[in-house]
């Protein structure tokens, strides 16, 4: 598994709601991205020195480097996703996974598109819809299902 490909399109699933999928990528990535003793190496550093512009050579004498600090960043990332991702009923059609939140009156489309791009926006006479590259938001009054495919008829 591609793990870096894999976060990105977690992300973007994680708006949609499939949890499922979020929950997979972190299980399968997160001990990837673990990175042990950093925060005991950043305050060992942090407690020697008393003047901050010491504090990037400090690390890096230490063996902390940009490398160990995006790995540390990668992995509380993925951690703090699959807690804040919120299961919804996630469904597809031609491809696109999406979701509908039904707030009464109006329903929440969520939708992601991997082979969409570009940006369009449409009014409708029951709501509007939002393409901005792979994502998809719409708030419509009735068929949702009509709104994703006025929205990506061209893919």
């Amino acid at each position: 598994m591609n793990c870096s490909e894999e976060i990105s399109r977690a992300y973007y699933l994680s708006w949609v709601g499939d949890k499922a999928y979020v929950d997979r990528v972190v299980s399968q990535c997160i001990k990837e991205f673990e990175e042990r003793d950093l925060i005991k190496d950043i305050r060992k550093v942090m407690e020697r020195i008393n003047q901050e512009w010491l504090v990037p050579a400090s690390l890096r004498e230490e063996g902390v480097d940009s490398h160990r600090l995006v790995r540390s960043t990668l992995h509380e990332f993925l951690r703090r996703l699959s807690r804040s991702t919120e299961l919804r009923d996630v469904k597809e059609l031609d491809g696109i996974k999406y979701s509908v939140s039904d707030l009464g009156f109006t329903k929440i489309l969520r939708g992601y598109c991997e082979r969409c791009y570009g940006f369009e926006v449409q009014n409708w006479d029951d709501g509007f819809g939002i393409r901005y590259e792979k994502l998809i938001y719409a708030q419509i009054t009735k068929d949702p299902i009509s709104a994703l495919r006025r929205l990506t008829t061209n893919f």
